[in-house]
Order: structure tokens, then sequence, then C-alpha cells
């Protein structure tokens, strides 16, 4: 059982060691992609026996990511991103599902992430696969909040619950490099050209919605949500933890602006 540790990174100093850290002695290789990094993310990488390769950004985080999968050669991959790790007691708790999984069809495995504050406490929680079966037709899509997919006309990937097993923790989500996130306005802009290519999609209109929201532009980001409920199919996975969010933070809008209560009752309803 060989497992290949793939990254993209981009002016990662401050996490490279300790991303390249947690799976050290249970990865057979460490695949890093570099995509133009100006401090010393590339040289600390190399010093820690990662095999670093450039690649030309192109807007486009499922490219690089495919692109970081087309180069493993392991058995299994954990693609986890540079603010993300690991605890010491996962990586074991890890080594024995992989072990469990050997001889079964089972082709990736769901945990916990965790988003943390800037005092290292736990936020809020998502559930990610970050661990999976290196198999071509197994590849990620969209330029941002990307989804690891089957192609088309395959069955869909068979996912391991084990969300109450195992954890990454992530820190992209305060501090100084998210705020840089928000300043160049990349996800916007990101968004913006994945509804460009797939006008309707609810999932995008949502997310649109939540850049919004984060920038105090209520109104802004309600237009978005109402669109996202009106493009979502019919019926709902139990686990669609992204319409979920589109309902939690259209509500949370309406009751803050203090809208009548038949409006918040027919989203609530719907």
């Amino acid at each position: 059982m060989r497992v290949s540790q793939c990254m993209i990174v981009k002016n990662e100093e401050a996490n490279i060691e300790r991303a390249l850290s947690w799976g050290k002695g249970f990865v057979w290789e460490q695949i890093v992609v570099d995509t133009g990094s100006t401090d010393q993310t590339v040289d600390i990488a190399k010093s820690m026996g990662a095999c670093v390769y450039d690649l030309e950004w192109a807007d486009d985080f499922a490219a690089a990511r495919n692109f970081a999968m087309s180069l493993a050669k392991g058995d299994w991959i954990a693609l986890l991103d540079a603010d993300e790790y690991f605890a010491p007691q996962d990586v074991k708790t890890l080594e024995t599902l992989l072990t469990q999984l050997h001889g079964t069809e089972t082709e990736a495995i769901a945990a916990a992430c965790i988003n943390l504050n800037e005092k290292g406490k736990p936020g809020s929680i998502a559930t990610q696969i970050r661990v999976f079966r290196n198999k071509p037709e197994l590849r990620y899509r969209r330029r941002i909040h990307e989804q690891l997919l089957a192609e088309e006309g395959r069955r869909p990937m068979r996912v391991l619950d084990a969300t109450k097993e195992l954890s990454v923790f992530h820190t992209g989500y305060c501090g100084e490099a998210y705020q840089k996130k928000n300043v160049s306005k990349r996800n916007l802009r990101l968004l913006q050209k994945e509804l460009e290519d797939h006008p309707g999609d609810s999932e995008i209109l949502g997310y649109l919605g939540d850049e919004y929201h984060s920038a105090g532009q209520s109104g802004r980001a309600e237009q978005y949500y109402r669109q996202a409920i009106e493009a979502m199919p019919s019926v709902l996975d139990e686990l669609d933890a992204r319409s979920a969010a589109t309902f939690t933070y259209l509500l949370q809008i309406l009751g803050d602006r203090q809208a009548p209560d038949e409006e918040i009752d027919r989203i609530y309803s719907k």
C-alpha cells in the first residue's frame, strides 16, 4: 500500500514544513506543485525531500490539482493543501482504514475538515474528501471550490464516511492569508468565470452569495442565495452541505433585516 501525498502551493513558507511533516514515515512519496512562489516555499519543500514541480498558474484550482495527481505513482493519493494537516493520532487511524479497505471497491475516504480560527480553536466543520485511490477516472472539476468526481458515464465514487474517525485541520480561513485572498478578490473572479461556463449552477451561485455575505454586502448576497435556491434540484441529498449553507445564510440575512415573517416562512418551508 503506497500513499502519494500531493499538494499545490504558492508562497506557503509559513505552512509548508508542517504540511510535509504530518505524513513523514507514512506516505510513500511527496509531490509539491508550485504555481509561482516568490518566497522560500520551494527551497523548504526540497530540503524536506519533496519532489517539486513548476506549473504556470491558469486561474484553475482543479487543473492544478489534476496535474499534481497525474504525477503520483502510489496506490492512494492524499491531497491536502499547504494549510491543512492531519493530527498524529489520525495518521495512524488513516493507515488502519487503508489497510481495511484493501481489496474492497471503496475509492475515497470522507473526513471532517475543521476550520481553525486565529487562536487555533475549532470553528466551522465541513465534510471533505482528501484521500482517494489513484485512478485516472477520478479527477477534480471547477476552477474554485473544486470537487473530486468520477468521469461522466461511470458510476459514482464509493466513499467511506470516516468523519467521526478522521479530522483535517484547516488554517486558511484566518489571519493574513485569508485577508489577502479577500483583497485580491481572487475567489470572486474565479466564481464569476465558473458561472459564465455553467449558468444556473446552484452551488456556484451559493458560493457567490458567500463571498458577498463575508464582505458585508448582504443585499448582493441575498440576490445570489435566492437565485441558488431557484436553481436547486427538486430533491437534495441529506448530506448536501452547500445547499444547507445557502438556506442558512439567507435566513440569517432575512432575520437581520427584520423581513416579514411570511417571507421567512416561505424560505424555511422550501
